[in-house]
Parts: structure tokens; sequence; C-alpha cells
């Protein structure tokens, strides 16, 4: 009985060391030129996801506007009451949903989650005070509003990249890490490093590049 026991545990000992070496040397194949290929595409198109989150955002309504007359009516509120004011027939996103959906097409679901929180819940303090308020919100008729002081606190985005100088310093099976020549207002700055990883639908930035 005892030797069955040792023949049993031996089967057992071995196939999860098997499983283990299986795990362990698990890669996903892929060559420096598609890490570049997907850093260019991801550094351009978070150009304007930054402007969003952390820039002058979507465009709002004016005060004197008909539009935004209807919304602060519609809230019982003077024009001039008003925090939030829906953005403009001219804006690009509609609804949280959507400006969602194209931040994850940019950055990964980690990173997401950061400006997710600040960006259209806000942050509050230890005490329950705000600190931070929400930047976007839709009222109860799905209409998306945006601050209207954001101008005064909102960051100043000339940090550009020179997309040729990208260069690859690290590979590993999920992630890679890259290097590019930035500028600010067109001018050579810093040489910054960003990680991008692998996810279910292709490579995303894990790295903020504003």
């Amino acid at each position: 009985m005892k030797y069955v026991f040792r023949v049993i545990s031996l089967v057992i000992l071995t196939f999860s060391m098997l499983f283990s070496s299986v795990a362990c040397n698990e890669k996903v194949e892929y060559t420096e030129n598609e890490v570049i290929e997907a850093a260019k595409s991801l550094i351009e198109a978070s150009y304007e996801i930054n402007e969003i989150y952390f820039g002058k955002g979507l465009p709002i309504s004016e005060k004197d506007s008909e539009a935004a007359k209807e919304f602060a009516a519609d809230l019982d509120l003077d024009v001039e009451s008003v925090d939030f004011l829906p953005v403009t027939d001219e804006s690009p996103y509609k609804s949280i949903e959507k400006i969602k959906e194209a931040t994850a097409k940019v950055y990964s679901a980690d990173y997401c989650e950061i400006i997710y929180e600040t960006a259209f819940a806000g942050r509050s303090l230890d005490d329950g005070s705000a600190a931070v308020y929400a930047r976007y919100m839709e009222n109860s008729e799905g209409i998306l509003t945006a601050r209207i002081d954001i101008e005064e606190t909102c960051a100043i985005l000339n940090r550009t990249y020179d997309l040729s100088t990208l260069k690859v310093k690290k590979m590993k099976p999920e992630s890679a890490t890259v290097t590019v020549q930035s500028l600010v207002d067109g001018e050579k700055d810093n040489v910054l490093t960003f990680t991008l990883i692998i996810e279910e639908d292709g490579w995303r930035l894990d790295t903020p590049t504003y």
C-alpha cells in the first residue's frame, strides 16, 4: 500500500513539474519591428486621449448658447450657477462609454482604471470631502457634460515625440519597453521610456505619455 502511494505521489509530482516547466517556458512571439510599429500607433493615438483627460478636454457649450440655457433650465438653475455644461455637437465623443472605448484602445486596463476614477467619479479625501471633482458626468437623460472651470487647471500638453527615434530597450513574454526622443514645443527634451503590454486584443501603453 505504501508502495502504491509512493508511485501515485511520484506521478503527481512528475506531472506538476512538467506543467510548471511548460508554464515557465511559455512565450509570446513578436519582433522588435512589431513593438516599434505598435508604439508609434499608440503614442500618436495618445495625444487625443491625453487632451480629453488632462488638457482642454472636449468642447463644451458656451454659457450664452441655447443648449446651455436649456440644460440649466432643466436643472431649474440659472445658467451662471451651473458647474457642468453639455458637450457641443462637434464633440467627437457624446458619452462616457465612448470615451472609455477610445481610451481602452490606447492604454492598459490597469492605467485606464486610474484615469477613469478621476475623470468620471472624482476623488475624495479620507474625511469624505471632495479632493478632485469629476471632469465629465452624464445627466439623467444621458447627456454628456463637462466641468466649465477646467481651463483654469488643465495641463499644457506641449510634449510630442520624434517617433523615428523609437528603440526597443527590453522584450519580455508579454511586455516590452521602448525609448523615444521627446520634444517640448518642438525642441528636443528628454529621452523617455515607455512600457507596452500585450492584452487580449493587442498592445497597449502602460505608461502615460503626456
